[in-house]
């Protein structure tokens, strides 16, 4: 009976602990300022520390020396890791916090700067009407997985310090104008890391922390853990945990499945964590680790630079990298209004609104914060779950490919020279013979390009417009994504385009470009 009591007098008391509020976090408005500074400062540093090197080693480590000239800082204002999302935060200048992603992507779709992968993708959606959350839809944008919002979500935690779940439905709305599955989770595992960040000092405890607001089955929750129970396994040596990881995932990119390219969101985002545990809070040792990993470097050390910078602060980072900072913050990023004080500025307008709207509330100078537990909020999307890399096919390889009419040879130059055929005829041809269970087909688009139909299996499918206001498509790695299909019946399949004589009313020209096809099994 005596232990009867004892549990019952516990369990009352466990209740009234339970319905009490959690205490709020408190964070000065000086804290908070100084840390969004590090992390915007961070981008800036790690950006350009990684520039040099983007794409210079596919899946092969460098070994060779890393020079840093830290004057080089100022080139990050025309990055396009901070001023996408600086593009993005300026659609939310105008229309508020919870402005449709249809705004956002209208934003996208006008810029006048260039886009490449699944935000050209969106791009070109757009145009056609299509929008998000279909825009990042694999049905659409063979580029879902692509890295593209991964670094372009950073602000989302900047403005949620403390917040994940609210950064999460934020990175949920914007994510899908260009990504899907891996490629939005990839985004929300960035911003997450931010939110956690501003609270933690523990490197791994921020990455694990972030980890839970991703679904725990997707394939980049699986890359996280595989780095971190590298990092376990092998603590002094990350290029054990590289190799091991680099030797099973090197081949995860479904767009350039053809080249050690990567563009894979949560294949570079495994190489972030790999350089944030190895890096053991040491900024320099953590961009250097991310450029030795390799792929799209200056992205990987500007995200995992900037995760530190929120984590050390501003006034944490070294002098001289600051006085180069300093002497363009008040300039603006290229296409946009913002500036690295305004960035900062805009931030902390936001994170106020933030804090009020999710339970907290602010004192004369600082933030009450209600601290959010990280949780995946939504259910699991997967891109390309059915589908392998098969073969690749090129318009010269006769075997396979077949033109009636007046199709030419094209080539790009400047690098790229690969063949195309070209065709400014109606009426034109061209057939192509696979088999498999998916195909994407690739060429070229520019503004005077014109209109195909495509038939798969003698039915006509759609029309493709290859009208885009500039050149897209120059070199193998970013090939114009013409028309896919994941969906078809494994076996022989006949894939054929006829030239029509209209063209998109923008358009100077009726050029039809095809140069190769990638098939699926």
């Amino acid at each position: 009976m005596k232990k009867i009591i004892i549990a019952g007098a516990l369990l009352v008391s466990l209740s009234a602990f339970a319905g009490q509020p959690q205490p709020l976090k408190h964070i000065s408005f000086e804290t908070y300022k100084d840390k969004v500074a590090g992390g915007w400062a961070g981008k800036m540093i790690g950006v350009e520390y990684g520039a040099a090197f983007e794409f210079v080693h596919d899946n092969e480590l460098f070994d060779g020396e890393v020079p840093w000239d830290k004057a080089k800082v100022k080139e990050a204002l025309a990055n396009d890791d901070l001023y996408a999302q600086m593009s993005f935060m300026m659609v939310i200048d105008s229309l508020g916090l919870i402005c449709p992603a249809s705004e956002v992507a209208a934003s996208l779709a006008n810029a006048r700067f260039e886009l490449c992968h699944a935000n050209r993708m969106a791009r070109r959606n757009y145009w056609r009407g299509i929008m998000p959350p279909l825009s990042g839809n694999p049905k659409y944008n063979m580029h879902a997985d692509d890295i593209d919002f991964q670094i372009e979500s950073d602000f989302a935690g900047f403005i949620n310090p403390g917040m994940p779940q609210t950064a999460e439905r934020l990175c949920n709305r914007l994510g899908h104008i260009m990504n899907y599955g891996d490629g939005v989770y990839g985004g929300m595992f960035v911003a997450a890391m931010h939110t956690q960040a501003f609270f933690g000092s523990n490197v791994e405890t921020v990455i694990r922390q972030a980890l839970k607001s991703i679904p725990a089955k997707s394939q980049y929750a699986q890359c996280v853990r595989e780095i971190l129970a590298g990092y376990k396994q092998h603590p002094d040596d990350w290029r054990k945990t590289w190799k091991a990881f680099t030797d099973k995932w090197g081949e995860t990119d479904i767009c350039v499945p053809n080249h050690p390219f990567n563009e894979d969101a949560k294949f570079n985002g495994a190489y972030v964590v790999l350089a944030l545990l190895y890096g053991n809070g040491d900024m320099e040792k953590t961009m250097e680790i991310a450029v030795r990993c390799g792929q799209d470097t200056d992205c990987n050390a500007a995200t995992a630079a900037g995760v530190l910078g929120v984590m050390k602060g501003y006034a944490a980072l070294d002098s001289e990298s600051k006085k180069y900072i300093e002497e363009v913050a008040d300039k603006d990023f290229i296409y946009t209004n913002y500036t690295f004080h305004k960035a900062i500025d805009r931030c902390f307008q936001y994170a106020k609104e933030n804090v009020q709207k999710n339970g907290g509330r602010l004192e004369s100078d600082a933030f009450l914060i209600r601290e959010q537990q990280p949780t995946a909020l939504y259910p699991l999307e997967q891109s390309f779950p059915n589908i392998r890399y098969s073969y690749e096919t090129v318009v010269t390889q006769p075997a396979d490919w077949s033109f009636k009419g007046d199709w030419k040879d094209f080539v790009i130059g400047r690098g790229d020279n690969s063949v195309f055929k070209n065709s400014v005829t109606p009426g034109d041809e061209c057939t192509l013979t696979f088999t498999g269970k998916a195909i994407l087909l690739e060429g070229y688009c520019h503004n005077n390009g014109g209109m195909a139909k495509v038939y798969l299996d003698g039915k006509y499918i759609k029309t493709i417009d290859f009208y885009y206001r500039e050149e897209a498509g120059i070199y193998l790695g970013n090939r114009a994504h013409l028309y896919h299909e994941l969906n078809l019946t494994p076996g022989k399949h006949t894939l054929r385009l006829v030239t029509v004589g209209d063209k998109n009313p923008k358009s100077t020209g009726n050029n039809v470009w095809v140069e190769r096809a990638m098939i699926y099994k």
